[in-house]
């Protein structure tokens, strides 16, 4: 299990940035469509969900099970300082990136950091719920109803 760890085993660091440049722009193409249905939707879901998992190091089940509340709590900056005395540092990272907060084991919190460039891709996946089939019982912001991408 260590040995996963070690940086021998790491990926080289070029490969991560290809692959996060093809989630970039993968993710900026699918949320500037006008409608979201089918493939497409199941493609954007995936895709957020891989740079989430990617940009903040976790597990991939972590950032697949954030809630809409949840959602609605980094979207309106709940769980950022709103004092004055806030360094610029943290307030530049403040407009960088959307803070959450994850359910974990127990009791435990898991914080999720969200890159600007997916805060559009998930007002889409938000948005068009309905029209893939999504109840609105379901309280997942990647939520999916069974269907898969046929390779």
């Amino acid at each position: 299990m260590d040995k996963a760890r070690r940086p021998a085993s790491l990926p080289e660091e070029a490969s991560v940035e290809t692959l996060r440049t093809y989630l970039n722009m993968s993710i900026k193409r699918l949320s500037s469509q006008k409608e979201l249905v089918g493939e497409d939707y199941v493609l954007l879901r995936s895709m957020v969900v891989c740079r989430l998992t990617l940009f903040n190091g976790r597990r991939g089940e972590e950032p697949s099970r954030m809630l809409v509340s949840e959602w609605n709590d980094a979207k309106n900056g709940e769980w950022l300082q709103k004092h004055e005395t806030v360094d610029i540092n943290e307030r530049f990272l403040a407009g960088q990136y959307k803070l959450t907060y994850l359910h974990g084991k127990g009791r435990q919190f898991v914080p999720v950091l969200i890159p600007t460039d997916c805060v559009k891709a998930i007002e889409q996946l938000i948005a068009y719920r309905c029209h893939n089939g999504i109840t609105s019982e379901n309280q997942f912001v990647f939520a999916s109803k069974g269907m898969c991408i046929q390779a």
